[in-house]
């Protein structure tokens, strides 16, 4: 079995959680941050591994591979990357390297490359065949890959489907960076229970004096994404009053602040998400037709977790893997029970709540394996409690203390009950229960590299 790895990664948190794991199973570690100081610690340690990011400060993982390959020919490559296409890791096989595994990395996939003694890692003369086999099954990439792959090129609108917490952000950040927009600005508006005013302020600015509150003039969410994406979250919740100077500015590439006497024109991808059924809601008037229309150029749905057990314990490894690493502890496994307990749990609340629980478990054990007692999984609510509900208002109450508990967050409770965020507010207030702070709008700088 290999035992020297040569581990390549920019990323403290990063490193620091993979060197652990490793090391825990009988790997010997040396760390290096850039390809510099790679080559330097490949001369003295004498590495029979490397695993490496594929974007370094200094330079691509492919410069590491041909230099070293041609030094120790027989030396196992594994190269890990935010940005699964099949591109890059065609490009990755061609160079030499023995498998590619995209971020956050599936620790388990790791150390199995690792372990692998007796398959004999490819020359680069073979790279191309050994490249065959992961290319034609990419389940060890991101399940949409392909789509993420087929769209690189594009500039047509995207329109996201699925559940709250199923990773419809993490998706379109991705799409974000393997365009040619990577390195401009990815701006995140959260559309759910925006009222109509503040929606078209967040969305094309005002200018000063505009209204009552506007002391000074403000750019919009289309303004800062000008040359970069704007990811309408939750578009299904926007106001209807607001949808057709969106479809304009979709169109025409041009808007006016409100208040503003001059339009100004920007170029911006769209890419919309969202829980609720758009095509449903435009046949019943509830959402415009045209703007449904051109927002789905392109449709991808991502499946409830529910839907996708298989991919369960990996994704909670992964999870475990990014959790513990930002804590600055080891990466625990998990038992054989714990992992049965989260495949066979319903997850109405999806990635979210599988990450919710694995991160409480880790505030409360600082044990190395994680047993099924550790995981506090939240059961539907009893049949017997519903039944003793004597009245809708008890139900309801009932109802709205789940999703409060589920989310911790007033706007996500508030889609996962089908309802307005200003709705939930009143009704919390109305049963006497303490609501949690709205998350504000978010803007993000492109150009960073990919998690």
């Amino acid at each position: 079995m290999l035992n020297r790895v040569l581990l390549v990664e920019d990323d403290k948190a990063i490193r620091f959680g993979v060197a652990r794991h490793l090391e825990r199973n009988g790997f010997s570690v040396a760390e290096a941050a850039n390809c510099e100081s790679a080559r330097e610690r490949f001369r003295d340690f004498d590495p029979e591994a490397i695993v490496t990011d594929f974007r370094l400060p200094d330079g691509e993982a492919l410069e590491l591979i041909s230099d070293f390959r041609r030094e120790k020919p027989a030396l196992r490559i594994v190269v890990f990357t935010g940005y699964g296409t099949i591109e890059l890791a065609v490009r990755a096989m061609r160079t030499g390297a023995y498998d590619v595994l995209t971020k956050p990395v599936d620790l388990g996939l790791l150390v199995d490359d690792l372990r692998k003694g007796d398959d004999a890692p490819t020359s680069p003369a073979s790279g191309p065949h050994r490249a065959a086999a992961p290319v034609a099954s990419r389940a060890r990439m991101s399940a949409f890959a392909d789509e993420v792959e087929r769209l690189k090129d594009a500039d047509c609108s995207v329109l996201v489907l699925g559940e709250t917490g199923t990773g419809k952000t993490v998706l379109v950040r991705a799409l974000h960076e393997a365009s040619r927009r990577r390195g401009k600005p990815f701006v995140d508006l959260n559309c759910a229970g925006l009222a109509r005013e503040l929606v078209e302020s967040e969305l094309f600015g005002h200018e000063r004096g505009a209204f009552t509150s506007a002391h000074t003039a403000k750019a919009g969410m289309f303004e800062l994404a000008d040359g970069g994406t704007l990811f309408l979250d939750e578009i299904g919740d926007i106001d209807l009053a607001v949808q057709p100077k969106v479809l304009k500015a979709i169109e025409e590439k041009r808007f006016r602040r409100i208040g503003a006497a001059r339009e100004q024109s920007v170029d911006v991808r769209i890419v919309a998400a969202t829980h609720r059924d758009l095509r449903e809601a435009a046949r019943n008037n509830q959402f415009r037709a045209d703007l449904y229309y051109r927002l789905s150029a392109v449709t991808i749905t991502i499946p409830a977790l529910r839907e996708r057990r298989a991919e369960i314990p990996a994704l909670a490894r992964d999870l475990l893997f990014s959790l513990a690493s930002k804590m600055g502890r080891a990466v625990p496994e998990l038992d054989a029970e714990a992992e049965s307990l989260l495949v066979s749990h319903s997850w109405p609340g999806n990635i979210r709540e599988l990450k919710n629980v694995l991160e409480r478990a880790l505030h409360f054990t600082s044990s190395d394996v994680l047993s099924a007692s550790d995981l506090l999984v939240d059961g539907p609510p009893a049949a017997e409690s519903v039944a003793s509900s004597s009245t809708l208002r008890e139900i309801e109450r009932a109802h709205i203390e789940q999703a409060m508990a589920l989310h911790g967050h007033v706007g996500d409770a508030a889609r996962s009950l089908g309802i307005s965020r200003s709705s939930m507010y009143l009704k919390l207030k109305a049963y006497g229960l303490v609501p949690t702070r709205p998350a504000a709008p978010r803007l993000k700088a492109g150009g960073g590299r990919g998690a």
